[in-house]
């Protein structure tokens, strides 16, 4: 699938043959290379993705892994990126990003007190993170390596069922609008009559670039809702659509499709991809 961002290799500049990127190359989706980097005495995730987005005239960053221990972080903020200070909403809290030499670095203030830095560099088209800081055991860094990544949302439907082409079309629909739709944010003061749909990481990269699609298929109900767990454990937006058995399954409420995503696509290819946990089939 094309990229929906500019190339990371870096460009040379001729006058003094050192290697500078724009900032719209540290722009787009990224997963974490698990097995690589540093993490000194701090625990090594099992996954992750790092996006990154121009807002206006700030950065939007999302961060998203899943620890040891199995549980799912996340966590967003924006940035200046002309290196002034940007206030997060927390009192007293400012970030700022600035571009320098090939290198984004992101400052996170409590205060007057740096509590967080982020520096980001290519090295051979992979994106390194190097973010340290300092808590009650002392001062820590840690080293993640990144590789860009497209974003998509794959929608599978059961082939054991034998649906008509129709039923096939409208299950899918259902579980992709459902995927998003289940996305929504509410809040004492939300009005019935709008829809509030958080736009952050790789959600929002599809909601505004291509909308990229795949339709799978897998043998039986079992495959389908392994899909749908896998994707629930990993912290991936997914809905497990089930047909109230009206015109076709005799009467019988029945799971028929699934949807993983919108969300990084080789995350997604783990589950469902021709080397993925759960078998499936081109549709």
């Amino acid at each position: 699938m094309t990229q929906c961002v500019n190339s990371a290799s870096p460009r040379i500049a001729p006058w003094y043959g050192v290697p500078m990127n724009s900032l719209d190359d540290f722009l787009g989706v990224f997963v974490l290379d698990p097995e690589r980097g540093e993490y000194g005495e701090l625990s090594r995730p099992t996954r992750g993705v790092h996006t990154l987005r121009r807002v206006g005239d700030t950065l939007s960053f999302h961060e998203h892994f899943t620890d040891h221990e199995g549980a799912v972080h996340e966590m967003s903020f924006r940035t200046s990126h002309d290196g002034s200070w940007h206030a997060l909403g927390a009192e007293e809290v400012h970030a700022r990003s600035e571009l320098v030499d090939g290198e984004l670095t992101t400052e996170i203030r409590a205060g007057d007190e740096i509590v967080h830095r982020a520096v980001h560099r290519f090295d051979d088209d992979e994106l390194q993170i190097t973010q340290s800081g300092e808590d009650e055991d002392g001062p820590w860094e840690t080293r993640s390596i990144y590789t860009r990544t497209s974003v998509k949302q794959v929608i599978v439907y059961r082939r054991d069922l034998k649906m008509r082409k129709g039923k096939i079309a409208a299950q899918v629909a259902h579980a992709s609008l459902r995927a998003v739709f289940l996305l929504e944010q509410r809040d004492d003061e939300h009005d019935e009559e709008t829809m509030t749909l958080p736009l952050r990481g790789p959600v929002a990269e599809w909601i505004r670039r291509r909308f990229a699609k795949v339709v799978l298929s897998v043998d039986d109900e079992e495959a389908l809702q392994r899909v749908h767990e896998l994707a629930r454990e990993r912290g991936i937006p997914t809905a497990l659509i089930k047909d109230s058995g009206k015109t076709e399954f005799g009467g019988v409420p029945t799971h028929t499709t699934v949807a993983v995503g919108p969300w990084a696509s080789d995350e997604i290819d783990a589950i469902t991809g021709r080397d993925g946990a759960v078998k499936t089939k081109l549709a």
